[in-house]
């Protein structure tokens, strides 16, 4: 970013597109820090109420949880409530401004550009897919004893993993954090590509052998061992992954003498990365730009919250963009808070809300009473890492404090538990949920600066990048897929 961009911020005419939205995003992100930064458990010890404007308390008092939620997330069908402007400004910013976060079809190849999201400019050519995945009674093999969400991803990213093959010209994956071999699994056995999984737990690598030759015994049970020994058989490589030369050199070495097959040609692959935790994602961005042999990337990020994110150090995983670092580090700082904030579920927290299931969310309360008192008797344990406890029915604060406090040495008067002030803040439990409803309105937005800060940073080494809201986002948080596409 030139010198005269840097001075003066509003004057956008010279920037891109992607440029453009990311600026304004961490605008408004600083804008609205203070309610980012107001970690539940804090609600009663820094008066958190008391931080939001006169208009939007007065408002929020009268509303219930159900409205609200259906208010965030815009399905109120009608609403005859005059809600402060303040508060619809913010809404319809966060709207405009976040990636968008509905799932996208990607069997329809018509989607159109749209907000930062580029949609697939064609669907698998028919016939990519192995027997083994058409095979009625093989298919389900790929995901038996996988839950839901888990299924639903590694399907997902199989398709995409194996389109992007198919643009790249390769027929190499590298799966780096694979566990136990389920998307490696899917992307050999069921997409006949040669896959290599990346796992630093030697005993997950060890379960998803096992599981392949269950597979390997299965498929040839109905398609027969002849058809079976065509197909590519996982590799797996136990090394955890870095980003100084000597790891890059290390991973380079190994995942050649994996994918190589004995042949003394140049072997060119896509590395994948379904939710590589914290600088994990940052990691397999720098191997794939600075990796000659890698053609493609396809990652879905999570924990953004341990991220390294100082910009003084080189190994930092944000900001990672020329063009984040160019700009004043006070608009591109992002607190523990806000990246904590940006791992929570929206979608399926606003359900909650509108099918009036939020007695559970009484907890938020609990959790911030206990913090009060907490801090009370005990002051160097301010914001200490309690036992989680999970909500039942007609569970009362005791048995939550209780239950709480049981791993660490904390005196509390029993006699507090019960206390006309502890009853007090207890029945304003609605006010803390309003609070931390709000906080989620303001989560895509952190998520989606930090993607900008991604797909910013691998444009500016030539790459052709962008994002895929792949994943049903109530099922899967965590769900803008990253895909970058060297030139050919």
């Amino acid at each position: 970013m030139s010198t005269e961009h840097l001075a003066d911020l509003d004057d956008m005419r010279n920037l891109s597109r992607e440029e453009t939205s990311a600026l304004k995003c961490l605008k408004l992100i600083q804008h609205y820090k203070w309610l980012l930064d107001a970690f539940v458990l804090d609600f009663f010890t820094e008066n958190h109420w008391g931080l939001l404007p006169l208009s939007w308390r007065e408002t929020l008092h009268d509303t219930s949880l159900e409205e609200l939620g259906s208010w965030i997330s815009m399905t109120e069908s009608k609403c005859e409530r005059v809600w402060p402007l303040s508060l619809l400004s913010l809404r319809a910013s966060v709207k405009a401004l976040s990636i968008p976060r509905s799932q996208l079809d990607l069997s329809d190849p018509s989607n159109i550009n749209s907000g930062g999201v580029t949609s697939l400019k064609k669907t698998l050519r028919a016939g990519m897919e192995t027997e083994c995945l058409r095979h009625e009674n093989l298919r389900q093999l790929f995901v038996r004893h996988v839950k839901p969400k888990k299924q639903h991803e590694t399907v997902v990213m199989a398709k995409l993993c194996a389109k992007a093959a198919l643009d790249s010209n390769v027929t190499c994956v590298v799966d780096v954090g694979g566990g136990k071999g389920h998307l490696t699994r899917l992307l050999s056995y069921g997409y006949g590509l040669d896959v290599c999984c990346v796992e630093a737990q030697s005993d997950l690598i060890s379960s998803a052998r096992e599981i392949d030759k269950k597979i390997e015994y299965t498929a040839s049970k109905y398609l027969g061992k002849s058809y079976v020994d065509t197909l590519p058989c996982p590799e797996y490589i136990d090394i955890t992954v870095g980003r100084s030369d000597e790891a890059l050199h290390q991973f380079r070495e190994l995942v050649f003498n994996k994918l190589n097959k004995n042949s003394d040609e140049t072997v060119s692959f896509g590395i994948v990365g379904l939710h590589p935790c914290g600088d994990l994602a940052a990691t397999l961005l720098h191997l794939f730009l600075n990796l000659n042999e890698a053609k493609f990337i396809c990652i879905a990020s999570c924990c953004y919250m341990k991220l390294s994110c100082n910009p003084c150090d080189e190994l930092r995983s944000y900001p990672l963009s020329n063009f984040f670092l160019a700009l004043p580090e006070e608009l591109t700082n992002l607190s523990y808070e806000a990246l904590e904030l940006s791992c929570h579920a929206l979608e399926a927290y606003c359900q909650r809300l509108e099918k009036q299931q939020y007695e559970v969310l009484k907890i938020h309360c609990y959790r911030a009473v206990l913090e009060k008192l907490i801090t009370k008797y005990n002051p160097e344990m301010k914001r200490i890492g309690l036992r989680s406890v999970k909500h039942f029915d007609e569970m009362d604060f005791s048995t939550y404090a209780t239950r709480a406090l049981n791993r660490i040495d904390v005196i509390i008067p029993p006699t507090e538990m019960t206390s006309p002030d502890t009853v007090q803040k207890l029945e304003r439990w609605k006010d803390v949920v309003v609070l931390y409803t709000l906080r989620l309105l303001l989560a895509p937005l952190v998520e989606t600066a930090v993607i900008w800060d991604r797909l910013l940073f691998i444009q500016e080494s030539g790459v052709s990048g962008l994002v895929i809201p792949g994943f049903d986002p109530v099922l899967s948080p965590r769900n803008l897929i990253l895909k970058g596409l060297k030139p050919k």
